[in-house]
């Protein structure tokens, strides 16, 4: 098959920790001829074809007839609906990847909207005005909100969740909308591991290391939570060795290391030597607001490793599948260092199996796996199978 992978902002490495070439390889690999399409002047980082063009090209029935792709895969982050109809228009089939924690829908999730909107302001003068904006939303943009998330789901053969949890979330907006008929159109397909993640040993013997990772200056991560809750946590166990990595976190976590020489923190590091970390750790933890999807977590379980966090996603699908983790009962730092403590105290006494963890997750984040679901939505829309 001829098949894009679409992008429809530009692909940042600093501004997006997935990487786009653990789909174009696999598919390559394949047997199909495989590029990248985008927005002028950005080329991710080892795409060997890449095809730029202007955002109007993009949402123009015209451009993609004239290209003939069979399938697109098509990072729409649960919107983009004018850019799926003038791809189904030329006959693509297309299959979305949503990446989203699914709580969409100023109705359906409030707190969660308005949250988003107030932390991703710097000042108060622009929180207001966010506040007053979330109002406007909420009480008269929602329909139009939801209809594109409605319009995008309906335009895409199927569009990709990475987790069940996010899937369950979508639920209310589509059944305000009436069309809970799209629900099957939902398809978990977790974000892409990297092969050599996927193929390194797995230590069964590790010290109590826990390890953090993020973008610390983001406030989504929420680096105050996570420093009030190491304070907590190592007041109390000064044999555990914790390595915080990820840049903007210096003022955060340069006093506390200052203080608990347990604790290391590296700042911006390259994957190679975040995947060293991850291969001895026991635990990560994570303090995140909200997630759609946590790659550095799911890595570590890869690795055999475990997960400790409030009940944000990935945490209920992780802990739900098994013993992977520990889930705090709310966001306070001392709730969160209790979890971790209990998780910390599985691991000494035996109840956690690096081996095992390891072997289940490779199994359920297979990259081969997720690249046949792909295929396999792709071509039953283009009806290139029986």
């Amino acid at each position: 098959m001829k098949i894009a992978v679409v992008t429809p902002v530009p692909w940042l490495p600093r501004a997006w920790s997935l990487d786009l070439n653990l789909w174009l390889d696999p598919l390559r690999e394949a047997g199909h001829a495989v590029e990248v399409v985008g927005p002028l002047g950005s080329e991710p980082a080892g795409a060997s074809r890449f095809r730029g063009v202007t955002t109007e090209s993009l949402e123009a029935s015209g451009f993609w007839c004239g290209l003939r792709y069979d399938l697109a895969l098509v990072y729409t982050w649960m919107g983009r609906p004018a850019l799926l109809r003038a791809m189904r228009s030329a006959g693509t089939a297309v299959v979305a990847v949503g990446d989203t924690d699914g709580q969409l829908g100023v109705r359906c999730h409030p707190v969660a909207q308005l949250q988003r909107m107030w932390l991703g302001q710097r000042t108060l003068g622009r929180r207001l005005r966010a506040g007053c904006y979330w109002l406007k939303r909420y009480w008269f943009l929602y329909r139009r909100e939801d209809a594109e998330v409605v319009a995008a789901l309906a335009l895409a053969a199927a569009t990709l969740v990475p987790t069940a949890t996010a899937r369950a979330a979508l639920r209310p907006l589509l059944q305000r909308a009436g069309r809970e008929d799209l629900a099957a159109k939902l398809v978990v397909v977790p974000h892409l591991i990297s092969p050599a993640i996927l193929s390194a040993p797995v230590a069964r013997e590790r010290g109590p290391l826990v390890v953090a990772l993020g973008r610390w200056d983001d406030e989504q991560k929420a680096a105050p939570l996570l420093a009030a809750t190491l304070e907590l946590f190592l007041a109390r166990q000064a044999i555990v060795q914790v390595v915080i990595m990820g840049g903007g976190g210096a003022a955060h976590f340069g006093p506390l290391a200052r203080r608990h020489p347990g604790l290391q923190y590296l700042g911006r590091v390259p994957h190679p030597e975040v995947g060293a970390h991850l291969a001895r750790a026991q635990v990560c933890l994570i303090t995140s607001r909200w997630e759609s999807f946590h790659l550095a977590g799911h890595e570590l379980l890869c690795l055999g490793g475990t997960l400790v966090g409030p009940g944000v996603i990935p945490l209920p699908d992780v802990c739900g599948a098994g013993p992977f983790g520990t889930m705090s009962a709310s966001r306070h730092p001392a709730r969160l260092a209790a979890a971790l403590e209990s998780e910390l105290r599985a691991w000494r006494s035996g109840q956690r199996d690096p081996v095992r963890i390891a072997a289940y997750w490779r199994q359920r984040l297979a990259t081969r796996a997720a690249v046949e679901a792909v295929l396999r939505l792709g071509a039953r829309e283009a009806n290139l199978v029986a």
